[in-house]
């Protein structure tokens, strides 16, 4: 090989290895979404640790819902804090078919008159979802799976089993 041959090799090489470094910087690198969900409505922040693995957390509140300590209905005020990991088993991150595992804590209270006002609930789901980001950064994201969960109310212990949904809507950055 002569050396016009290495040059024109240097060359290739260095257009793929910046074509590369370009392609990485346009990759998003987190995204925040509004997210709603059965148990709770809040903000998540989302950070791309790999190209198929995101780490995300959230804080939300929550009111109404089904279910609940004692096994009624329960119409009341709650916080909860949400961490979960997803795995893009299709695609790339925030773009593609995902798993997620997550946990959240949730505190709350009845409405007033109710024996055992506060409680603490513990939450570890399993979802398989899709996210879909457009090139200009908005998204949306849909989750179905299970979710389990152990409510702590007046020393009374409570173990569930649930259907989740999950939607958010957010921005890619």
């Amino acid at each position: 090989m002569g050396g016009r041959t290495w040059v024109l090799l240097g060359m290739a090489a260095s257009t793929l290895l910046a074509t590369s470094a370009t392609a990485e910087a346009q990759a998003p690198r987190g995204r925040v979404d509004a997210s709603f969900g059965a148990r709770l409505v809040g903000i998540d922040l989302s950070l791309r640790l790999d190209d198929r693995l995101v780490a995300s957390m959230g804080a939300g509140a929550g009111g109404a819902r089904l279910g609940g300590p004692g096994g009624t209905g329960v119409a009341g005020d709650e916080l909860g804090m949400r961490l979960g990991v997803d795995v893009y088993v299709a695609g790339e991150a925030f773009r593609g078919l995902w798993v997620r595992v997550e946990t959240t804590t949730v505190v709350g209270r009845r409405e007033v008159g109710q024996a055992d006002p506060a409680y603490a609930t513990l939450l570890g789901s399993i979802l398989l979802g899709t996210t879909w980001t457009l090139p200009s950064g908005f998204g949306a994201s849909a989750g179905i799976g299970a979710t389990r969960g152990r409510t702590l109310a007046g020393g009374r212990e409570q173990v569930t089993l649930d259907v989740t949904l999950r939607l958010t809507i957010g921005v890619a950055f």
